[in-house]
């Protein structure tokens, strides 16, 4: 696949994580390192390079609240909506810069329907954040 080198990154970066506390006999959360993995894996299959940007943008992660908040809320589910905007935002650039880097925003933004009608951002967008 065209994204495994991404994967094996991640995956790399994580084993290094683990060594490195491990070498120091630091205690390691396997559930939270586990499901912040899953969640960079599904956030670079779709976003690809654009997470990257996102990330720098806010300093960290902006979906890291996915993994790192536990207490699934009427709280976490405005936060997860507020990140509708960053989306937008992705799917504008890609527009105004023609860009579609492989990934699966690329491949809702190119979709179309058996009249060869594109989706609308608001339904691309809606697929990413249901």
């Amino acid at each position: 696949m065209r994204d495994s080198p991404r994967r094996c990154d991640l995956n790399r970066a994580l084993l290094r994580r683990w060594e490195t506390k491990a070498n120091t006999g630091e205690k390691l959360n396997i559930t939270n390192e586990t499901s912040e993995l899953a969640l960079k894996t599904v956030l670079r299959a779709i976003f690809s390079e654009d997470l990257d940007a996102m990330t720098a943008r806010f300093g960290s992660n902006p979906f890291a609240i996915l993994s790192e908040d536990a207490v699934r809320d009427l709280r976490l589910a405005f936060k997860f909506r507020a990140l509708t905007g960053q989306v937008k935002d992705v799917v504008a650039r890609r527009h105004e810069e023609n860009r579609r880097p492989f990934g699966i925003l690329s491949m809702l933004i190119a979709a179309c329907d058996g009249n060869g009608a594109l989706m609308s951002d608001k339904a691309v967008i809606d697929e990413v954040m249901p």
